[in-house]
């Protein structure tokens, strides 16, 4: 994704995946908690690398 997509996308979406999978033991199947604890990790990165708190806020609530 990193290098064959296009503008910021690849950028984006390499970073989600990349820092969502960071900690996690290899396996063949990803659980309902898995993808909640990459979506929480990546959504975590972005509001880091790119200040967007107020705007992410909106997507993920405590």
């Amino acid at each position: 994704m990193l290098n064959s997509m296009g503008g910021a996308s690849g950028v984006i979406f390499g970073s989600l995946y990349l820092e969502g999978a960071k900690g996690m033991d290899a396996k063949a199947f990803l659980t309902p908690a898995d993808l909640a604890m990459m979506e929480r990790k990546s959504l975590v990165n972005i509001q880091k690398r790119g200040g967007a708190q107020a705007v992410t806020r909106l997507w993920w609530t405590h």
